[in-house]
């Protein structure tokens, strides 16, 4: 005798006869039959690679830029050395990285390896049948709670009885029996009708006596077809053995046909409903096409009517021939569907639901309600159920009521509007606004709600507003052609423009990170004067706009848990390839280091350990990160609060958790960061600090762990709650809003989800909102987004670039800069040192500037000056660290003639050189420690080069100690001032010509003894000047055409103050009056008027206001010489508000002509 299986799937398997010998390998027991024609959903085909190839482009041209902007800009070094090379190493791998994978997808080669890892991917059969077990043991509990919540059994199911429907409806009995071509007896025999009437409480049985296992359930609107395949799937579920078929109920609306695979989107549906259990879209498609799964599908009618016939097509040529099916549909649509698609479904039976008689009636009715005094049977429905039974009563009345109370929906909403309430049914007959049946179930859906929002005033709004707000849900739900209400979801009904807010936040937190860092001197500062947290500001919000342009599916509620063994597995086996890595770049590494590149090998290993801890922390977090099943839930706010406690735990560790949600926004980040690591580690110590590296860090930690916060399901919720409630749509309580709706009975639940009571229910308060039938937009928002399948290498982007980021912490060089601020520059030098050199010093100081300036106040003591210059530099992106500006900055003062000074700072120059209107002797000492550097300028009258050259270093050295450099650095030479020999003075001063007589006044005030100012003489005019410090005195090099010769004293060129002069001499003989006149028109002009003698009687004087606003002061004077008589003119100008200084010019002038 043959031996035969069945294996539960409806497949014999059978061995006969024969002596074979070996192994019998059965397709079976690997895969098992596929029921259903559908490819798996990862299967994509070959030709499909540009997006991989854009995405190999982008990374190429990053890599570019990057290497260009660090190894490219020859002179202009925008990073330190160590930086640079991690920056160009980083910028080349990603060039060779992109260009390998561009090749490789080019050739087709990661195509060729998903289709031979493929058939690796799939579970065994036991795998399979163990995750069907668990997905039947969540849907029992789900659908009893579904039923109990519809009130099935409240007091009985509603008697719902069918038969067949139309022959044209359905497929040939033949079929629908499997019968063979040729039936051999009678038991296969074709013709026999099948028996297809039933009743609500048989359709377990029924369904198992159809052969095909297809069955189309047709009704009318409100007749229970919902009802009627919630309780076969909960009996077929009841009765299930091993390997059996789990009956899953789909709501078929938000199935698009015409772009979409059917079983593609039922394993979709099934795997966003149960992620816990059914933890992809694939393995969900594996128990479908195995038949593991019977697909009941609900809702046929509420697809769009022009894609019903495609959708009818597209499901009859999935079907192969051991598959499963259940569908139901309101009769007309389907019949349509049947008609335009001139077609069935292969071998399903159809069945028709019947009208409720009033038999029906006076069975169900009277026992909704409590008996009333008159006989035990009698209720407050007897009245009624008396007219209805009444065959001779035609009245409009009673006519419409029996045919309102033949629909299971009808019935059901008039025993919760009148059972254990004081409204009585009897107004449904007596009430003339009934007549009209449309008027009819208009008042038992409001009188439904308004039984339910009876009393809400604790609820915190009124029944018309809670209306309002069940109605927009309604309208929602309708729109995208669902069912479930499902709490995550409702930020998809907030417009694009709004859904970025949470983004832009993230990046606004970045802006103030970056300022907060003090950084101002970006690159682009030449071309576009915007500071760089407003440039982060504008572009990080461009970022989040693309990012919700191009919008991410909506993250499900996720929730924390233990890992299990099963978990622990897993890990150890994916593992396996991190480790093989591991060892092969260890291997690489040895090799580099062979080579001599130590450098390459210290830099690959810090990069290669921070991306393996990366990437281990990663699979940790997955192990205590799972999806929430909504079926497993106690109700839809657990969701939300298991969602709330993942988003707070691993919050912290947002950066590294993959995939990328927000490409642009988080690569933003990624690229800020990184410039904000390198430019805090090149920086000064004296910009940046303990508390700046903090402060900027945490900052950007924030801002990350808000961008991934803003996609996850809780942060969605609350960006809708925020629109819906600012539009009035729903309550800013929208989740106590849904569960008091529930608790009314308006709403049910299952697990997570809530849905109206009925489809019904819901298209009724959706028309009250102005939703018709169709739906607005249906087709665009019953659109879902699919998260694309990504690369592994695309994937792991964010990942890679904050392993850069980790790795440019540790490689780029640590730069010590313990130079922070400067004191007063003054403070720099000793007041000691300032006494033993200058007498009577007169200082000025521009702390902005960093220099304090010493002179000599009187003028009759030799010239001496000191400047002291000092800065603290600080790091900019364009500048390398402060020590590279440091460098710079003293390399571009230095001149021709600087000499080393080796032992003084980190480097020093002096430069001795004679300058000045007397050619002084003076030193510059250059020189720097770190990021401090220090000039030290003196000159000295009469002293000689080595003298203040000797005096600039002791300076210098003394300025470099107190600015805190220490000892070792500044030099340890202890020569001090005293030991530098004095300067040797002449024995006739420089000022030995002007005659130290009180002065006199030709007009205003007189230049006090000692008062700072410079004394100069004139060789060919022989007469001394006294001018403001800082005044350079020349002569003419030879006279003008009539004789005369002039000189000039000024400050900066032609500018005033000015004191001009000219001196005419006239021999030994006086100049005569003509040649006086004459002398004077030269030099003030024909202007006569104003003249005033001076109080010899012999000179002139004159004082005016020029037309350019300064005030001139004019002397005309003899001088009587050895040899001869000169005419001298003196001319002070100045600002009209230093009239006084032009006085005590010309007074000085005067008294030295006058006192001889």
């Amino acid at each position: 005798m043959p031996e035969q299986r069945d294996d539960g799937f409806g497949t014999k398997h059978e061995i006969t006869g024969g002596g074979f010998k070996g192994p019998v390998i059965q397709a079976r027991d690997i895969t098992g039959p596929v029921h259903f024609d559908s490819p798996r959903p990862e299967e994509q085909p070959a030709g499909a690679r540009s997006a991989p190839q854009r995405t190999a482009g982008t990374i190429v041209l990053l890599g570019v830029l990057i290497f260009a902007m660090t190894s490219l800009r020859a002179g202009e070094e925008m990073l330190s050395p160590g930086s640079r090379r991690v920056l160009a190493l980083a910028g080349a791998a990603l060039v060779v990285t992109g260009s390998l994978w561009w090749a490789t997808v080019l050739v087709g080669l990661p195509a060729w390896l998903r289709e031979r890892r493929a058939p690796r991917r799939k579970l065994t059969p036991a795998q399979l049948d163990a995750a069907a077990a668990s997905l039947a043991s969540v849907l029992t509990d789900e659908y009893a709670g579904d039923e109990k919540q519809l009130h099935v059994n409240d007091p009985a199911p509603i008697p719902v009885r069918w038969a067949a429907a139309g022959a044209q409806l359905s497929d040939h009995q033949a079929n629908i029996r499997r019968s063979p071509i040729a039936a051999t007896d009678a038991s296969e025999a074709s013709d026999q009708p099948l028996d297809l009437e039933g009743d609500f409480d048989g359709i377990g049985p029924f369904f198992g006596r159809v052969p095909s296992q297809r069955l189309v359930v047709l009704g009318a609107p409100g007749a229970g077809k919902s009802a009627l395949v919630l309780r076969l799937a909960r009996r077929l579920l009841d009765t299930r053995t091993f390997g059996a078929p789990v009956p899953v109920l789909l709501p078929i609306a938000s199935w698009n046909s015409a772009e979409e695979d059917p079983w593609h989107w039922a394993a979709r549906r099934l795997a966003a409903l149960h992620p816990a259990v059914l933890r992809t879209p694939q393995l969900a498609h594996d128990l479908i096409t195995t038949g593991r799964i019977l697909p009941i599908l609900d809702g046929f009618d509420e697809l769009p009517e022009a894609s019903r016939p495609k959708a009818l097509v597209r499901l009859r040529r999935s079907l192969n021939e051991p598959a499963r099916l259940v569908l139901t549909c309101r009769i007309e649509e389907y019949e349509a569907a049947v008609e335009d698609a001139d077609t069935v479904l292969p071998a399903a039976a159809v069945v028709q639901l019947q009208p409720l008689s009033v038999a029906d009636l006076e069975r169900y009715l009277p026992r909704t309600a409590r008996p009333t005094a008159q006989t035990p049977t009698a209720t407050k429905w007897t009245p009624v159920l008396t007219r209805l039974a009444d065959a001779e009563d035609r009245t409009p009345e009673v006519e419409t009521l029996r045919s309102v109370l033949s629909t299971p929906l009808m019935v059901s909403l008039a025993r919760i509007v009148y059972t254990g309430t004081r409204a009585d049914p009897i107004e449904l007959i007596e009430d003339r606004r009934f007549r009209e049946q449309t008027n009819l179930e208009r008042h038992l859906y409001d009188a439904f709600l308004s039984a339910a929002y009876e009393d809400t005033g604790r609820a915190g709004w009124t029944g018309e507003q809670a209306r309002d707000w069940a109605g927009y849900l309604a309208a929602h739900l309708r729109r995208t052609g669902e069912q479930d209400i499902a709490w995550w979801r409702l930020g998809e009904v907030v417009p694009r423009s709004v859904r970025w807010v949470g983004t832009g936040l993230s990046m606004a937190v970045a802006a103030l990170a970056v300022g907060v860092t003090d950084y101002d001197h970006p690159w682009w500062r030449e071309w576009f004067p915007v500071p760089p947290w407003a440039a982060v500001l504008i572009l990080g919000g461009l970022a989040a706009v693309l990012d919700w342009a191009f919008d991410a599916p909506v993250d499900a509620p996720q929730r924390l848990s233990w890992p299990g063994l099963a978990d622990l597995r897993g890990l150890r086996t994916e593992a396996r390839p991190l480790l093989g890595g591991m060892l092969f770049a260890t291997l690489g590494i040895a090799v580099v280091a062979v080579l001599g590149r130590s450098d390459w090998a210290i830099i690959t290993s810090i990069f290669g350990g921070i991306l393996s801890t990366l990437v281990v922390l990663n699979w940790l977090i997955g192990l205590f990160n799972r999806l929430a099943d909504p079926a497993d839930a106690p109700e839809p706010a657990e969701l939300l609060r298991a969602d709330r406690r993942t988003q707070l735990v691993l919050g912290v560790l947002a950066p590294i958790r993959l995939p990328p949600r927000r490409w642009f926004t988080e690569g933003m980040l990624i690229l800020l960061s990184i410039m904000m690591v390198v430019w805090l580690r090149i920086a000064d110590r004296g910009t940046v600090t303990g508390v700046d590296w903090v402060l900027t860090l945490g900052l950007f930690f924030l801002a990350w762990t808000v961008c991934r916060w803003s996609v996850s399901a809780s942060a969605r919720l609350w960006v809708a709650r925020l629109y819906l409630a600012c539009t009035g749509a729903l309550p800013w309580r929208v989740m106590t809003f849904l569960r008091d709706a529930h608790r009314r009975g308006v709403l049910r639940q299952s697990g997570g989800l809530y849905r109206f009571r009925h489809i019904e229910l819901r298209n009724r308060l959706a028309e009250a909102v102005g939703v018709t039938e169709d739906g607005n937009n249906l087709d665009r928002a019953r659109r879902e987004n699919v998260r694309p399948s990504l690369a592994a290498l695309t994937s792991a982007g964010p990942l890679i670039g904050i392993t850069f980021w980790l790795s440019a912490i540790v490689i780029v060089p640590d730069f010590e800069y313990p130079y922070r601020d400067l004191s007063e520059p003054c403070t720099l030098v000793r007041s000691a040192h300032v006494k033993e050199l200058i007498v009577d010093p007169v200082v000025r100081s521009e702390p902005a500037y960093g220099y304090c300036h010493y002179d000599e106040r009187s003028p009759f003591l030799p010239d001496r000056s000191l400047q002291i210059t000092a800065f603290v530099w600080r790091s900019y992106w364009s500048d390398g660290s402060g020590v590279d500006v440091a460098r710079d900055v003293l390399r571009e003062n230095t001149e021709d003639g600087d000499k080393p000074l080796p032992g003084l700072g980190d480097e020093a120059t002096v430069l001795v050189r004679r300058d000045g209107p007397r050619d002084d002797a003076s030193a510059i000492v250059s020189v720097r420690a770190g990021n401090l550097t220090v000039w030290v300028n003196y000159s000295e009258e009469y002293a000689d080069p080595q003298r203040v050259s000797e005096v600039a270093i002791v300076l210098a050295r003394d300025t470099l100690r107190r600015a805190g450099v220490p000892d070792d650095v500044a030099g340890t030479d202890a020569r001090a001032l005293p030991d530098v020999p004095p300067a040797k003075l002449p024995d006739r001063l420089r000022t030995a010509e002007y005659r130290r007589v009180p002065e006199r006044s030709l007009l205003g005030p007189v230049w006090e003894r000692d008062e700072y100012s410079d004394i100069q003489t004139l060789e060919r005019l022989k007469v001394p000047v006294r001018v403001p410090p800082g005044s350079t005195c020349s002569e003419a090099k030879k006279p003008l055409d009539n004789g005369e010769w002039t000189a000039r004293c000024s400050n900066d060129g032609g500018d005033p103050p000015l004191l001009d002069m000219a001196d005419l001499p006239c021999g030994k003989h006086a100049c005569g009056a003509p040649v006086i006149d004459a002398f004077r028109m030269r030099w003030a002009g024909d202007d006569a008027r104003g003249w005033k003698k001076t109080a010899t009687g012999h000179g002139r004087y004159l004082e005016r206001n020029t037309k350019t606003g300064g005030y001139e002061l004019i002397l005309f004077l003899p001088d009587q010489r050895a040899d001869g008589e000169h005419q001298l003119w003196f001319r002070a100008l100045v600002d009209k508000d230093d009239a006084e200084l032009a006085q005590k010019m010309v007074n000085a002038a005067y008294t030295q002509v006058t006192a001889r």
